[in-house]
């Protein structure tokens, strides 16, 4: 851990299932967080993908605090937005 740090990435995995008719990204991120400054800037995770050949089906999170209870992710919390467009082809960002 870097000196003054206010998280750390303690996991980061991906797996992409490519198949004849369909593709599926899985994205796995565990983080500790030691302060607020930490809490702030991971608060937020990004999921970028191209609207014209998918979309996200599915999207969980949770928060798991210090006296080990869990907090999942409010459904409504969640946003979706074009974030470039060119022509047809629009990249869109769930966060």
């Amino acid at each position: 851990m870097e000196p003054g740090a206010h998280a750390e990435y303690l996991l980061y995995e991906e797996f992409l299932q490519d198949g004849m008719q369909a593709s599926a990204r899985d994205v796995h991120v565990r983080i500790k967080v030691f302060d607020g400054a930490g809490a702030q800037r991971c608060a937020m995770f990004h999921v970028d993908y191209p609207q014209q050949y998918g979309k996200i089906t599915e999207l969980k999170g949770r928060t798991i605090l210090p006296d080990g209870r869990s907090l999942p992710l409010d459904s409504h919390a969640i946003q979706d937005q074009p974030i470039v467009a060119r022509g047809k082809d629009v990249m869109r960002r769930r966060s």
